[in-house]
């Protein structure tokens, strides 16, 4: 009986938390149902009163309302279409939320009969915005799940199940609504209860929901778990991070400023980044030899700080790695300086505020961009190091596939950012992959992000410094 819901081979076929995930979906979805059914009782009844039981009102009113939520779930689809891939555990809140706020809806029809089309309409409307973030993000969660390239069957088991926790949840529904009558008083209470648990069970499924993919939140918290955790046990994986992860609050956070931490973006313009030649020349002095040109602001007068990542022309999924993840290192160190965010900036996207593009903050930290990638380095060295380490990449000093881990000389008697820019991005996709995690799928620039060339001008055009040659030639490419 149980191979009718489970995939073929189970429990060897899939990853280890997908039992406690579809019992918990089982679960959501049988309380769904039930609520289901008395929201739609409520709102035929809302029907009957404002259609004057006139069927032919009634069934107008029925086919208007389904035409506009398949409208609204339409446009829907097209304003997020290219989000779902990047935070799918976000998405199937968003889908059980807009689901019980629909049915919520739907229940209180009858207090005004007379708006029954419009209350009507925008319910659907909830449901097919449900109905399409569900759907988007069932293939991500499927794919994270599924251990022997069983996608399909682990999908066609997922759908016998939604049907079977349907069905249950309907005949519990109807049992309910039976004896419960049709007292308001006594259906919005019971309703509003298989509602909370709908939502309750949905978030504990999404915890036990590793997504094997990095974005902002993911990679921070492996940042964090690497330099304040037990080194000795590696990068942590996408099952130790999901427990960790809050796509809900860390979303409202971001998108209502609540997030006072430094803002960090990864492929910013040029005019986001720096504020003239100098600061470039700076950086292209700091950051030669990296794939990337990382630029870490402090206003020290006002406490706040910004960390930007300009990637160069040729950078591919592992540069963008490595940047992001330095990013973030420095983001610490801001941190540790008591340093935080500037007022109007955000974490993604263009920086504006009032509809004017804000200016770069503070000067460039050329200090911290050092020790950010020294202390990046760091991290990803083995065995553990001190709390300063530099790995030491002379040829000499590797035995047995293990560096050397010695006392942090300066960046300068190291050579230059180079080294621990090519250790870092070679070493972080290394650890990356083997503790589970996806490189190839990243989900961590911006909107709109940009690629700057970097090109030696000749020696008769402008500022004859090497710096300032580059800086001319990727403020033309960038802007």
């Amino acid at each position: 009986m149980l191979g009718l819901v489970l995939p073929s081979g189970f429990p060897a076929s899939v990853h280890p938390p997908y039992m406690a995930y579809a019992g918990w979906q089982f679960t959501g979805m049988a309380a769904s149902a039930a609520a289901g059914v008395m929201s739609t009782q409520a709102l035929l009844y809302a029907m009957g009163l404002g259609a004057g039981a006139l069927p032919l009102a009634a069934t107008l009113n029925w086919v208007i309302k389904d035409g506009l939520g398949q409208l609204g779930g339409v446009a829907f689809s097209s304003l997020v279409s290219t989000r779902f891939d990047a935070n799918p555990k976000l998405w199937r809140v968003v889908a059980a939320v807009s689901l019980d706020a629909s049915m919520v809806l739907e229940l209180l029809s009858p207090l005004a009969p007379a708006y029954f089309l419009p209350i009507a309409s925008v319910a659907n409307i909830g449901k097919n915005v449900s109905f399409l973030a569900a759907s988007a993000s069932r293939a991500a969660i499927h794919n994270v799940l599924s251990l022997k390239g069983n996608l399909a069957d682990v999908t066609a088991k997922s759908g016998a199940q939604t049907i079977l926790a349907c069905m249950a949840g309907t005949g519990a529904g109807v049992t309910l609504s039976a004896s419960l009558g049709s007292e308001f008083h006594a259906i919005v209470p019971a309703c509003l209860c298989l509602s909370v648990v709908h939502l309750g069970a949905n978030h504990m499924s999404m915890r036990r929901l590793g997504i094997p993919t990095f974005d902002h939140q993911r990679l921070e918290l492996v940042v964090n778990g690497m330099a304040d955790g037990d080194r000795s046990r590696g990068m942590p994986s996408p099952q130790d991070i999901a427990a960790q992860e809050d796509v809900v609050a860390y979303a409202v956070r971001e998108k209502i400023g609540l997030d006072l931490s430094p803002t960090v973006v990864v492929g910013s313009r040029l005019k986001e980044a720096v504020k003239g030649w100098g600061e470039l020349e700076e950086l292209c002095r700091v950051c030669e030899g990296l794939p990337f040109l990382l630029s870490v602001r402090g206003d020290l007068a006002h406490r706040t700080g910004e960390v930007h990542v300009l990637l160069l022309e040729g950078c591919g999924a592992r540069e963008v790695l490595a940047g992001s993840y330095v990013a973030l290192v420095a983001k610490r160190l801001l941190l540790e300086r008591g340093l935080r965010r500037s007022r109007g900036r955000r974490r993604a996207g263009t920086l504006t505020r009032g509809g004017k593009e804000v200016a770069p903050t503070g000067d460039i930290l050329p200090e911290v961009i050092e020790e950010a990638l020294r202390q990046g380095a760091a991290l990803l060295a083995s065995p553990p190091a001190p709390p300063s380490p530099i790995v030491s990449s002379s040829p000499t000093d590797t035995q047995g596939g293990q560096e050397e881990v010695g006392e942090a000389p300066t960046l300068q008697e190291q050579g230059d950012a180079a080294r621990h820019g090519r250790m870092i991005a070679r070493e972080l996709s290394a650890r990356a992959e083997r503790s589970g995690w996806n490189t190839s799928a990243l989900f961590l620039e911006k909107a709109g992000a940009v690629r700057l060339r970097l090109v030696r001008l000749p020696e008769n055009c402008g500022d004859s410094s090497p710096g300032g040659r580059n800086a001319a030639a990727a403020a033309a490419a960038g802007g």
